[in-house]
This record gives structure tokens, sequence and C-alpha cells, in this order.
């Protein structure tokens, strides 16, 4: 749940490969068809510039929650300068601007990667590493809803048997994709990835409530709807955007039942999303060891 976070490094990277491409040798006057045209367009990136170009936006320091917004030499805002600066150099006839979008005082949603969802993203995550789960955080009426959906995702787990507790915070997560849904569009416009995994957090939570009132086959069956539906949405960039993958979790509940081949199937589909995950890796390693 930390997609805006991700897409600064991926509009540096796009931004390389365009000044890479408007700053190498012209274009070949012969060609014609878009198919062409797509194909010297690839040909006349510069392998060169990119390696020249990465080392400078990284240097800016902008893949942290934290980064700089208003120093002129560092941060985001320096980025974007050089950027718009790069760009506007590489040829008059491409047009450059800045996208601007502020965000209303009084947020509902609450900045995904700022310091609060930040934690509330490492509690949950340490919490399934683990099974050492935190004193959660309260936070005020209306406000960091992010933070506390995934907060309250991490109830649900941590309550896998405890009927009561899980069902409490399944309504809380309820409640709280509610707001989110009229909020968030408000405050991220630009962000059209988040919001459907967050109906998968609900969807795998939903799953875990039917398993905490020990209906095993019904919510097993639940997991894999909710897997299936998770790996038809577009691979994140970077980590796993839910903290605990569905076909993980999938895995844990079969192996828990003895069923080793399918648990095996399941962590070998999780590890096809996330490879190396420590945990699909541990929990494939027992399915299969004899």
């Amino acid at each position: 749940m930390r997609q805006r976070l991700f897409r600064v490094a991926r509009v540096a990277i796009a931004s390389a490969v365009a000044i890479a491409v408007t700053s190498s040798s012209p274009r070949s006057q012969s060609i014609t068809g878009l198919d062409a045209q797509v194909a010297a367009l690839v040909a006349s990136i510069s392998q060169a510039r990119l390696q020249q170009l990465l080392p400078v936006l990284v240097a800016f320091g902008t893949r942290d929650a934290r980064s700089a917004t208003s120093d002129p030499r560092r941060g985001n805002r320096a980025a974007g300068q050089w950027i718009y600066d790069e760009l506007l150099r590489s040829g008059s006839r491409l047009q450059v601007s800045f996208d601007v979008h502020q965000v209303a005082k009084g947020e509902v949603a609450g900045f995904p990667e700022g310091s609060t969802a930040s934690w509330a993203d490492m509690a949950v995550r340490t919490g399934i590493e683990t099974g050492q789960w935190p004193q959660w955080m309260e936070f005020p009426a209306g406000k960091m809803t992010f933070a506390r959906f995934t907060e309250d995702y991490g109830r649900v787990l941590a309550a896998r048997h405890k009927p009561q507790d899980a069902a409490a915070a399944l309504a809380a997560m309820k409640t709280d994709r509610a707001v989110l849904a009229t909020s968030y569009a408000k405050e991220y416009p630009d962000d059209g990835q988040t919001l459907p995994w967050l109906d998968r957090a609900v969807a795998q939570a939903e799953a875990v409530v039917v398993l905490a009132n020990d209906r095993a086959e019904e919510g097993i069956s639940m997991i894999r709807k909710a897997a299936e539906a998770e790996t038809a949405l577009p691979p994140p960039f970077g980590p796993p955007m839910l903290q605990k993958p569905s076909y993980e979790m999938l895995g844990d509940e079969l192996l828990a039942l003895g069923r080793r081949t399918e648990a095996a199937d399941a962590y070998k589909r999780a590890l096809a999303a996330a490879p190396n995950r420590r945990l699909s890796v541990a929990g494939l390693k027992a399915a299969t060891t004899p």
C-alpha cells in the first residue's frame, strides 16, 4: 500500500529515457509507418546517456517519503526542476509543464507514505513476519483513514483464532473502506491503483473471519478466490501491495490442515508473484520436505 512512493521512481526513469532519446542521434528521415517509428525511437535510446542520468536522479534522494519538497538542491522539488529543465533543453517540439495538484486542508485519507501510514504498514509486516503484534495506535476521528485501514487489516490477521475480535476488525475495515471510497479519489486523483488492492484486503479479511469461526473449507475457498482476483490486478512496483499475499495465506492454511500438495502449489504461485519472499520460501520447503 505504498504505491505513490514508487510512482516517483517510475516518473524519474521514464523521464531519463525520454531525455536519453531526445538527446541521442536524429531519427532517420526514411521512416514510414507507426511500427517503424516506434522501432526507431527504441533504437535511438542511448545506454551511455542513461548511465549518466540515473546517478544524477538518485543523488536527489527522492526514494524517501520524507524527501524535501522545498529545497532547491535536493529532494522532490529539485529533481522535478532538473527533469523539467533537461526536457526543455531536448528540443522545442516537446511540450513540458508541471502537473500541480493541491491537497485540501483537513485531508481524510492521509498520505499513504507519511510517517503514520508507514508505521502502520511496517507494524503489520512485522506482525506477519514474527507473530508479535504491536500495541495499535489510536487515530483522530476523520483523519489518517488509510493508516487506520492498514491497522484494522493487521487486527484481523492477528485475530485469526479469535472470532469476535476478527469480526470487529473486519467491520472497522469496511467502515474505513467506505470513507476512502470518497476521500481518496479527491485527495489523490492521479492514483487509480490503490483502491482495488484495498478491496482485496477486505476479501482476504472476510475469509479470515470465516476461518476463525472454524469453517475451514468455506474459508479456504474464499482465500482461493481472493488470490485469483489478486493476480488479475496489475503487478505492483516493488514488494507485494498486501502485507500478506493471498496465495501465501492459502498455503499456510492448507499446510496447517496437512494438505501439503495443495499448499506447495499455493506457495509456488505466491513466489511467482513475489520471488524469494521469505515466508513463502519457508512454507514451500515445509510443504515439500518429507
